[in-house]
């Protein structure tokens, strides 16, 4: 007699807060709603694609010579600078974040490996 009580009771105080919950009513017509409905006519129709022929030109692929020539002249003008390796990393990773996050990423995880090496020697 009184487990059905207390069921009886506990429905009957979560229902007033489980239709609480709802933020509109769910029998309620819906704002955004349009109330269109397609006819039949135009859901069984299918318009058709037209496509207009097109003239397609190849493109002209520059021959090797060509292409070493013109890298060559876009720097013909620049002044030569002798610039190291290390140099060079330090100017790319100067303004790249990603490049620096992979930089370190391996020394995190040579410390993790280290710190579990030391986890595994003290168990013996």
């Amino acid at each position: 007699m009184t487990h059905t009580r207390t069921l009886v009771i506990s429905a009957i105080t979560l229902l007033p807060l489980l239709a609480g919950g709802c933020m509109t009513n769910p029998f309620g017509d819906d704002p955004l709603d349009k109330h269109t409905v397609a006819t039949t006519q135009r859901l069984r129709s299918i318009n058709s694609l037209v496509l207009e022929q097109r003239d397609y030109q190849e493109e002209v692929q520059p021959s090797k010579e060509q292409t070493l020539q013109d890298a060559r002249d876009r720097f013909a003008g620049v002044e030569r600078i002798e610039l190291s390796l290390s140099d060079a990393r330090i100017a790319a990773l100067a303004n790249n974040l990603n490049l620096g996050a992979t930089l370190i990423a391996p020394t995190i995880a040579a410390e993790q490996v280290s710190e579990e090496e030391g986890r595994f020697e003290a168990i013996f």
